[in-house]
């Protein structure tokens, strides 16, 4: 009897502990982190939904972000009190640009619900927390930038390109990155 007691404990054990670590990379679970999660996140959010041919080619930019942004979801402030950008830093503002800009709202949202079933004007900012939609927003973000006019341009593919991009179209004018940190930062990015 004991025996049998033991090997139900072992069992019981090896569940919750393949339960435990399969959630670590998984984009749906809330505050997940490493660049497992932000691979999975960005195949999940981006490569199905250029596969439906609703966003462009992005040159693995949408990697890059996550890295330069929040180390893959590691930097301390990424779950800070109070903001839930999630991975990708989405801000409030630009959370709400993705569910009331007339271009999100005529071209993104439709798609979007039926290849992820997100009825995406009802998310709320908190649910960037998770990485899925934390990429998602970011994506939709990259999409409907406007302002300055090179943000309506194709994604570069080469890093320096991506850079500048970055800056005038995602972090923006007002932000605090400079070309040179994300240049920087993705020099060290993991493969």
């Amino acid at each position: 009897m004991a025996a049998w007691k033991s090997l139900l404990l072992v069992g019981a054990a090896l569940l919750l502990a393949t339960s435990v670590s399969s959630q670590g990379s998984d984009p749906m679970v809330p505050r997940a982190k490493g660049t497992a999660v932000v691979k999975a996140a960005v195949k999940a959010a981006v490569k199905k939904v250029i596969d439906s041919s609703i966003f462009p080619p992005d040159h693995d930019f949408l990697r890059s972000i996550a890295w330069v942004e929040s180390k893959d979801c590691n930097d301390k402030d990424t779950y800070r009190p109070g903001y839930y950008g999630g991975c990708w830093q989405v801000d409030k503002i630009g959370f709400i640009d993705t569910q009331t800009h007339p271009t999100a709202k005529s071209k993104l949202h439709g798609p979007i619900k039926a290849k992820f079933g997100i009825d995406w004007p009802k998310t709320v900012w908190s649910d960037l927390e998770k990485p899925f939609y934390s990429a998602l927003a970011a994506r939709m973000k990259l999409y409907i930038t406007g302002v300055p006019a090179m943000c309506l341009q194709a994604i570069p593919s080469d890093v320096n390109g991506q850079a500048l991009h970055w800056k005038k179209c995602y972090n923006t004018d007002s932000g605090a990155g400079t070309v040179e940190k994300y240049l920087e930062a993705i020099s060290h990015m993991p493969k």
